[in-house]
């Protein structure tokens, strides 16, 4: 676990730390350090936490953290393209084409792409149903 110097913060709560205890932890912290910051932001993308952790990773020179925890900023805040993403990783899985696959799900190959390329957020049910076929035929 890091330490936070001459920064006024408790290292144990993430909401603490303001965009230098950031900066710290993306360039001086660990693992166990990195899944606390993930932690807090997956639990809420608009606090002052998730500001402070954007601005730091504008600031941040380590590329392996700063890849790591802008992509769960970006999906926390984003979490459309989280399940376009997950959705197109059990088409793919299953190596049909879109063509193939779409009316296996019932949809056209239009809509299946919108929903894959996450400009279109597909109702639960279908989303659902993606993932079940996509299942049964990988």
């Amino acid at each position: 676990m890091m330490r936070l110097r001459n920064i006024d913060a408790d290292p144990m709560r993430v909401e603490t730390w303001g965009v230098e205890g950031m900066l710290e932890a993306l360039e001086r912290g660990d693992l166990l350090d990195w899944r606390k910051i993930r932690a807090t932001i997956e639990r809420d993308p608009a606090s002052d936490a998730a500001d402070a952790l954007e601005q730091a990773l504008d600031l941040c020179q380590s590329p392996g953290p700063k890849a790591l925890l802008g992509e769960v900023l970006k999906r926390a805040r984003h979490p459309e393209q989280a399940v376009a993403l997950r959705l197109r990783q059990a088409v793919r899985r299953t190596g049909l084409s879109l063509r193939e696959f779409a009316p296996l799900v019932g949809t056209s190959h239009s809509r299946l792409t919108t929903y894959l390329g996450g400009r279109v957020q597909p109702s639960a049910t279908m989303a659902y149903r993606i993932e079940q076929v996509a299942a049964r035929l990988a």
